[in-house]
């Protein structure tokens, strides 16, 4: 069993290291504004959008016709 999970995470180590080596060549020749960290976060944001369910994204978009409809200008939106 200590093999197994050696194994397991040896290839999750390999993986993630080569991962943000991608990244990291990927950010210095083709991202020309922001710091790598902001490319990274803006990256794993991306991830976890298209990863998001229907049924999340439906209440997401809900919520946010609730605030546009509730949004009144002459009150400043309260």
């Amino acid at each position: 069993g200590i093999l197994d999970e050696f194994v397991d995470d040896f290839i999750v180590t390999v993986q993630k290291e080569k991962e943000e080596q991608v990244n990291w060549e990927f950010y210095l020749h083709k991202v020309f504004e922001g710091s790598f960290s902001n490319f990274v976060d803006e990256l794993e944001t991306n991830k976890k959008n298209q990863n998001m369910s229907e049924r999340t994204i439906e209440t997401t978009v809900q919520h946010s016709m609730d605030i546009l409809n509730n949004f009144n200008p002459n009150k400043g939106g309260e």
